[in-house]
């Protein structure tokens, strides 16, 4: 298999706590001003659902829906990217193709740095199980005898 893979260096993975909260705020004029907002959550995505609203004066009363998250970052050296591309093909094309039993070997064919990512051009040799078991029943065949 040919592969090409942009692997970035910089990894960033939000993991949801189970800890919500609901909040109202208002927006006036580009700022909000939140209510009942005690113990900061120090990560969070919200969903939003707008209880008044007036174009005339640009404000809006909004009510939230707080969902704490961890936030993970990872910068990796280029070498760690490298071994985490190999890793990903190695699971994505087994994933994706179930006849592969084993992957034998990655080859870099080509391998260019941006600030951000890296971009490989991959060769994967990969043993597969191409054929297909079928049971083979013997026949036994019946002279035709006349008595």
């Amino acid at each position: 298999y040919k592969v090409s893979l942009d692997y970035p260096f910089v990894y960033q993975e939000e993991t949801l706590t189970g800890k919500t909260k609901t909040i109202y705020s208002l927006n006036f004029l580009g700022k909000r001003i939140s209510f009942f907002d005690f113990n900061k959550f120090k990560s969070f995505n919200t969903k939003n659902k707008v209880l008044l609203s007036s174009p005339l004066i640009n404000i809006k009363l909004v009510k939230e829906r707080q969902y704490e998250v961890i936030v993970k970052d990872e910068v990796y050296p280029i070498d760690i990217a490298t071994t985490k591309a190999e890793t990903y093909i190695k699971q994505k094309l087994k994933k994706d193709n179930p006849n592969i039993k084993n992957i034998k070997k990655i080859t870099i064919m080509s391998q260019e740095q941006t600030p951000s990512q890296l971009k490989l051009k991959l060769f994967v040799s990969a043993i597969e199980n191409i054929g297909e078991v079928v049971e083979i029943k013997p026949q036994i065949q019946e002279d035709n005898i006349n008595p």
